[in-house]
């Protein structure tokens, strides 16, 4: 990873991924570059989506790497099962109102 500013390569300095020269950490660079992250999916998509990526905007600029980790693979189980239980429910009420048409 590059720091944006001084154009030079993070290092591991105090087990922590820093900039040498302005001492910037690689959290708060990643959170600053909307190429890679967007913050204001947090107030435009659903509320659902929108929490979990709250959550992991919290963890990103406290530098929580451990707790991000966790959290970015909920928001993963999250945008899987969402479209999975809408579907299950339409097939669901479309097997319930063919069964009670025929009855």
């Amino acid at each position: 990873m590059i720091c944006p500013e001084c154009e030079r390569d993070l290092i591991f300095i105090n087990n922590r991924l820093v900039c040498p020269e302005c001492g910037k950490a690689w959290n708060e660079i990643l959170s600053e570059d909307t190429t890679c992250y967007d913050p204001k999916i947090a107030k435009t998509y659903n509320s659902i989506v929108a929490y979990e990526y709250g959550i992991i905007d919290d963890l990103l600029q406290n530098g929580q790497i451990y707790g991000l980790l966790f959290q970015i693979k909920d928001m993963y189980e999250v945008l899987i099962r969402i479209p999975v239980l809408l579907t299950a429910a339409r097939l669901f009420f479309s097997v319930t109102a063919i069964f009670f048409r025929s009855v």
